[in-house]
């Protein structure tokens, strides 16, 4: 019940966003140069050769507080008089708990500054602002 709500909170938190719309996006990027998804997601955090191959990096991190309702009951049995009763009683309460809220974005590109690949890692919560950002 626990992890079934906090998918429940998430996806509240994280809105209409899905992978597919983030997959969309940097797709359409592809064969674009990289000022195309500059003006779009912004400055990248870090720009890097590997094996050399350009790559420019965007990430975010975050963690939120989210409210984390929980429902107990208890079962048992009350002495009254001389027998016992079956009694049930149910309490609400809830807790605050972290939510952490990561994304990141790597473009790969040619010797001409052009998109050949893309990668994302993170959640749909800390890729909601690219894939926003991706679909204007």
């Amino acid at each position: 019940m626990r992890k079934i709500s906090l998918v429940i909170i998430t996806a509240a938190v994280a809105g209409c966003a899905t992978w597919g719309q983030l997959d969309d996006g940097l797709k359409g990027l592809l064969g674009q140069p990289i000022d195309v998804a500059i003006n779009k997601i912004g400055y990248p955090n870090s720009e890097q050769t590997i094996a050399g191959r350009k790559l420019y990096r965007w990430g975010s991190s975050s963690q939120q507080m989210a409210y984390m309702p929980t429902t107990t009951t208890t079962n048992g049995y009350a002495g009254v008089g001389s027998g016992f009763t079956p009694y049930s009683s149910t309490t609400t309460g809830g807790t605050f708990v972290p939510l952490n809220y990561n994304c990141q974005i790597t473009l790969e590109v040619d010797a001409k500054q052009i998109i050949q690949r893309y990668q994302a890692d993170g959640n749909l919560g800390g890729c909601e602002p690219y894939i926003k950002a991706l679909k204007k």
